[in-house]
């Protein structure tokens, strides 16, 4: 059973220059427990179908046609969302319909606390019925995402936390009234790997015990393969391929999605050059009447210059497959060919590829950057408005030589944006020794941690 149901849905943003035409044609199904990734560069049309669909757009933007069919209630038919009074959308909103945002700076608050904020999501759609009803289950919410603390987390602002932070208490938030449909804009790139974990194993739990849609907007193809049951590819406005998430990987047929799996980096390709697309996306003011990848195609004719494409189908649905493999492209049983024989399908890297990898280290002189015994606490209130430091960076020490790279991984607020605002001088360090180059400074005499520091820590 289909929970979205997307025909022909089509949006413009107004703009200097004239009208963008940021999403054409746009179709798509998601059916009850599915999950439908939705992938493609920067600037192809994502984010503004996903503000589409849940009626988010911009001032300057409107869509212009297409039908959005969802199914807001398992006993009725599926309503068109686009012809809702703005009411009567705002009670779908949260309820039916959640979404995740890209920005989760810019979605929270900055006026309320963390527990006002979950609480009026769990009062406003029926979640609870008390105050104090809302705040044990806000605090269960905090911990199902990852976040330590929960109930001192309902106190604190958005300002106070960590970006991490801040993107799972937006997935506690979306995920809270557990809605039939979850649209996730890029749901866990701020996130280190173990919450990653953490959270992507609690949307499928929740798909297994609602039976939960999603729509997940992503460029990580590592977690469209985990994650998908569907893959639609968007380029310039129009999606141009869509099929089973097996059989994407495993055989795509658009040269664009050929070309993405041959610049997708992997062990054994190390020290070769990635391929690269030459050319630009084409203007969305003024769009190409045929396919809008021509420009950049290595299989170009004469009708894909000319003549509009639509969605042809690449291979039937099956037994297995309840989706067909569609693709907007007039050379798509070709192109199909060229992928089995050029060996683009599947590309992937196994674990033993690493491992038998044997680099040569190079040799350097100097150092392009030396830190030293880096020490940052932040004040933070106590007992009886005293004063106390949480320290964020406790003696860190490293270097980086010229042409080489660091990896600085850890968990959300383990310090890693203070030490990178510690080195751009956008902080200020307790003590500790950073050089760049041959330039050196030295913060706080190196002094010592007290006693009490030392406790504090």
């Amino acid at each position: 059973m289909a929970v979205l149901h997307v025909e022909n849905l089509s949006t413009v943003l107004a703009s200097e220059l004239g009208w963008v035409h940021a999403v054409d044609a746009f179709s798509l199904t998601i059916a009850k427990g599915q999950t439908f990734a939705l992938v493609g560069e920067s600037g192809c049309g994502k984010s503004m179908a996903a503000l589409s669909l849940a009626r988010l757009l911009p001032d300057c933007g409107a869509v212009v046609c297409g039908q959005v069919w969802l199914e807001t209630n398992p006993d009725f038919a599926p309503v068109d969302t686009l012809q809702l009074p703005e009411v009567a959308m705002q009670a779908v909103r949260g309820k039916t319909v959640s979404m995740i945002f890209q920005e989760p700076g810019t979605s929270l608050n900055p006026v309320l606390s963390v527990g006002e904020q979950l609480r009026e999501v769990l009062l406003t759609h029926g979640i609870c019925q008390s105050q104090a009803e809302a705040q044990t289950l806000a605090a269960q919410w905090l911990q199902r995402v990852g976040l330590d603390k929960p109930f001192e987390r309902l106190r604190q602002y958005p300002f106070q936390l960590s970006g991490g932070q801040k993107q799972r208490i937006m997935i506690a938030m979306a995920l809270a009234a557990k809605p039939q449909l979850l649209i996730a804009d890029e749901p866990t790139t701020a996130l280190d790997v173990s919450v990653q974990s953490q959270v992507l194993a609690l949307l499928k739990q929740l798909q297994q015990e609602e039976g939960m849609a999603m729509l997940l907007i992503t460029h990580d193809l590592g977690l469209v393969r985990n994650m998908a049951h569907t893959v639609g590819l968007m380029y310039a406005g129009q999606l141009v391929e869509v099929a089973p998430a097996a059989q994407f990987f495993a055989a795509p047929a658009h040269p664009y999605a050929q070309a993405l799996m041959r610049a997708l980096p992997s062990a054994h390709k190390r020290g070769q050059p990635l391929q690269a697309l030459d050319g630009q996306v084409p203007s969305l003011v003024k769009p190409p009447s045929g396919c809008r990848f021509a420009s950049r195609c290595g299989h170009v004719q004469e009708r894909c210059q000319n003549t509009l494409v639509p969605m042809l189908e690449h291979s039937p649905s099956t037994e297995r497959n309840t989706i067909s493999h569609e693709v907007r492209c007039w050379r798509h049983a070709e192109n199909l060919l060229n992928t089995l024989v050029d060996g683009v399908a599947g590309v992937s890297a196994s674990p033993d590829d690493v491992v038998n990898l044997h680099v040569k280290p190079v040799k350097f002189e100097s150092n392009a950057l030396d830190v030293k015994n880096l020490r940052v606490a932040y004040p933070q209130s106590g007992l009886f408005w005293r004063k106390s430091d949480a320290w964020v960076l406790k003696g860190l020490s490293f270097s980086l030589k010229p042409g080489q790279t660091v990896a600085l991984v850890g968990e959300s607020g383990s310090g890693k944006t203070t030490l990178l605002r510690c080195i751009n001088l956008l902080e200020t360090p307790n003590s500790g020794t950073i050089s760049i180059g041959d330039s050196s400074l030295t913060f706080g005499g190196n002094k010592k941690p007290t006693e009490k520091e030392t406790k504090s820590e």
